[in-house]
């Protein structure tokens, strides 16, 4: 059974990463994090701008020996972004585009999906590492020998969703800026703006930020929203429609596990504060346990192992799953 839940896992992992690689919700990622699309349409975005399909994950290609293709698209750059020297990094989405100021400028786009925002260092560091590791990996690719003036800007965005709640409902961006220690000497911005880092930090409708791409996002990576809602949320947040193929992956969307089971957990804990912890607890976890085995093959025993519940505590979960489908049932 093991083998099976980690299979579920990487199912589900893939379908969020399939989610938010869609033309679409990267049109509308770039929209609000990307300075260079504030003032265009996410139509324009997605049919304009966004160059080629996204790279999801699994395409492993050394960047050492790739080459620029004669076509202008950056193709080759792998997921994997590996040197004999400086180790494996796997990005989870990765895309080019250009810019409506200038068509010939590109830019290279990370999009990573981030679960847990306590994975043991400063998450801002990897964000970090993967920026300037997408600025070393052009060498071989984008440019080579020394003409260093080739290199292209990149964005390392990540989306956090489950963020302390200080966080929540938020967008911040670390850029690189200039600043005049002696003297009045200034240097082009574009010679010297060649990574920015964007933080996602989703939360939830009871908060006036609540609004945008963090409610996009939310809404999208539901596990308990319906087709109706997203349709309606992407009209009103970026007065897009919702097109055919993401209405066919909305079967996927209830099926994420570690995304949604976390922040079921999150949530539960935070209406705990409200209505006793341990109610709100048990509540984050029914919830979840009930959505993952709704839209999967897994059982509510199965369901509540996935999520993390102990051997000794499953009974106690099964029984409160069944009074919350005969509550629902009365509806």
């Amino acid at each position: 059974m093991d083998q099976e839940l980690i299979r579920y896992r990487q199912l589900t992992d893939a379908a969020c990463k399939q989610l938010l690689a869609d033309k679409l919700m990267l049109a509308c990622i770039l929209k609000s994090c990307v300075a260079e699309f504030e003032n265009s349409t996410v139509q324009d975005i997605e049919h304009r701008y966004i160059e080629g399909d996204p790279e999801i994950g699994n395409i492993g290609v050394h960047c050492d020996t790739t080459n620029p293709p004669s076509t202008g698209r950056i193709q080759g750059m792998s997921n994997e972004s590996t040197t004999l020297t400086e180790g494996r990094v796997t990005y989870d989405i990765r895309f080019f585009a250009t810019t409506p100021q200038n068509t010939s400028l590109k830019l290279i786009i990370n999009i990573e999906a981030q679960n847990d925002f306590y994975p043991g260092y400063p998450l801002i560091k990897r964000a970090f590492y993967y920026m300037c590791r997408q600025i070393s990996a052009q060498y071989g690719s984008v440019f080579e020998n020394s003409n260093y003036g080739d290199l292209q800007k990149v964005y390392t965005i990540w989306i956090c969703f489950s963020p302390p709640a200080n966080r929540r409902n938020a967008i911040t961006a670390y850029a690189m800026d200039e600043r005049c220690i002696a003297g009045n000497a200034h240097e082009k911005r574009s010679n010297f703006d060649l990574g920015q880092i964007v933080m996602i930090y989703l939360g939830h409708e009871h908060d006036e930020r609540y609004t945008g791409l963090v409610k996009l996002l939310d809404v999208f990576t539901s596990s308990s929203t319906s087709y109706d809602i997203k349709a309606q949320t992407l009209k009103d947040e970026f007065g897009a429609e919702m097109p055919q193929r993401l209405r066919k992956m909305e079967e996927y969307m209830s099926g994420f596990s570690d995304y949604v089971e976390q922040r079921g957990f999150n949530r539960g804990i935070e209406q705990g504060f409200n209505r006793g912890i341990e109610q709100g607890i048990e509540q984050g976890v029914v919830r979840s346990a009930m959505n993952i085995s709704k839209n999967s093959n897994l059982t509510p025993i199965e369901a509540l192992t996935l999520i993390g519940v102990k051997p000794n505590e499953i009974q106690s979960y099964l029984a409160l799953i069944e009074e919350e489908r005969e509550e629902q049932n009365s509806l």
